[in-house]
């Protein structure tokens, strides 16, 4: 009689320890997520992974404006800050894989948006969504390690390579291999451009031209 008391007693504490395991799990799930996480992740991410500009869709197709479940690289490169802010090595890594199967090109080329599909009809990419998810590669590489950095160098040289003009312009246009002869003073992000500096992706006078 004694042993089974002792067994329900050790059967007890071994499910009231389960128990309080998966309330600590469940209590750091929702801790490790903000309200605005948890929002994207639920309403405005598209089946492939990707960020949708807006939760309802839109047919209409404007090659300068985003519309519906369009997703953005400028989008895409935020994800990326956050996640290195929250510390989220594994949210960080979708995004990666994200930008790799469906933004890039193997040159380094990152179309400014695509379509709920994760096919682009555009041509065009943009210098600001470029730097920024080229510096969070690069932070990434220093904060976790991984091939992170070399998916940064690729965009990097594709900038370097093909940039038509003495300084880093707003946009390239594959479709007709021409580079864009403005640059906008939001566009320009001295950090990203003295990261490609450091690692030779930008000679000094194209990058005083462009500062």
């Amino acid at each position: 009689m004694k042993v089974q008391v002792k067994g329900v007693r050790i059967f007890a504490a071994l499910l009231i320890i389960v128990i309080v395991i998966g309330i600590a799990l469940l209590f750091w799930n929702n801790k490790s997520s903000t309200p605005t996480q948890t929002f994207i992740e639920k309403w405005l991410t598209n089946p492939n992974g990707t960020i949708a500009t807006y939760v309802l869709p839109d047919d209409e197709f404007d090659t300068d404006l985003a519309k519906g479940r369009e997703a953005l690289s400028e989008s895409l490169g935020l994800w990326m800050q956050y996640a290195i802010v929250a510390d989220n090595r594994k949210l960080f890594e979708k995004a990666h894989q994200t930008l790799i199967a469906y933004f890039m090109e193997e040159d380094g080329f990152v179309y400014w948006k695509l379509n709920e599909l994760g096919t682009s009809q555009v041509y065009t990419n943009a210098l600001v969504d470029d730097l920024r998810i080229m510096e969070a590669l690069f932070q990434a590489q220093r904060k976790w390690g991984g091939n992170y950095g070399v998916t940064a160098v690729k965009i990097g040289e594709f900038w370097n390579t093909q940039s038509q003009v003495a300084f880093l312009t707003d946009y390239y246009d594959i479709q007709y291999g021409y580079s864009g002869e403005t640059l906008s003073l939001s566009y320009i992000d001295p950090v990203a451009i003295e990261s490609m500096w450091e690692r030779g992706l930008l000679d000094a006078e194209k990058v005083q031209r462009t500062i």
